[in-house]
């Protein structure tokens, strides 16, 4: 497993300055492939999402966001 600097790989989002980081760094951490990594994420979502006191969308950014981020990012930088 790879070592990590968090600090360099927490981003902080929006108004708030929400943390967030990407899920291929993630992987690279835990030493999984993001694929393997994604499959994970969906049955944590599955199970968060059986609690009304959790919600998932708390604990993990949709990907269809995500990418909406990276373009917006990527047209101001």
């Amino acid at each position: 497993m790879e070592h990590f600097n968090t600090d360099s790989v927490i981003r902080y989002v929006g108004e708030s300055k929400q943390q967030v980081i990407d899920s291929r760094d993630v992987a690279k951490m835990i030493g999984k492939t993001h694929a393997h990594l994604m499959r994970d994420i969906d049955s944590y979502k599955e199970v968060l999402d059986q609690n009304p006191k959790l919600d998932s969308d708390r604990f993990f950014i949709d990907q269809a966001i995500k990418l909406v981020l990276a373009r917006i990012t990527n047209a101001i930088c």
